[in-house]
């Protein structure tokens, strides 16, 4: 296993795909695998360890679908259950509906609830101010703290569409 692993790294930096990777492999009980190849930063020269601090993002997603999988298989949560239900804070989620004249959004109650099977499939119209311009708009206006800023901010923001009508 160690040496296809290596080739398959190390083939990464070669190719120009990464300037550098880190990988570490676990089982129940140990360590099975721990590698490091390339820089840390392309052209930098310092060389990319096993604990080298990078960013990754989105990486709690998969973990979260994991762990709530586990918690369906167990009967501990419904999928299609609304989501409030575990987090009661979305049980005050609201749709944006647009912008008034005066340009301060215009929220709705949304036509349903998000459940937990939108969430884990974006269809709960939950977005990014990154890749949704009404949902910038709308931190603009209210001068509230977004995901970019690193700050931990409120669930105020309202969902692009209602939960369950599209994908985002």
């Amino acid at each position: 296993m160690k040496d296809t692993l290596d080739e398959v790294l190390a083939a990464g930096v070669v190719s120009g795909a990464v300037p550098g990777v880190a990988a570490v492999v676990v089982d129940r009980d140990r360590v099975t695998y721990e590698a490091a190849f390339g820089e840390r930063q392309a052209g930098g020269g310092v060389e990319m360890t096993t604990d080298t601090v990078g960013a990754l993002f989105s990486m709690t997603k998969a973990v979260t679908a994991t762990a709530a999988m586990q918690l369906v298989e167990r009967g501990r949560l419904s999928l299609d259950a609304p989501a409030a239900e575990v987090c009661e804070e979305l049980a005050a989620v609201t749709v944006l509906d647009g912008f008034g004249p005066d340009g301060q959004p215009i929220t709705r109650p949304p036509a349903s609830p998000p459940t937990l099977r939108q969430l884990l499939t974006h269809t709960s119209g939950f977005v990014y101010h990154f890749w949704n311009a009404d949902n910038a708009r709308w931190y603009e206006a209210t001068g509230q703290a977004n995901i970019s800023s690193l700050e931990l901010a409120a669930l105020g923001c309202p969902l692009a569409f209602d939960p369950g009508t599209r994908w985002e």
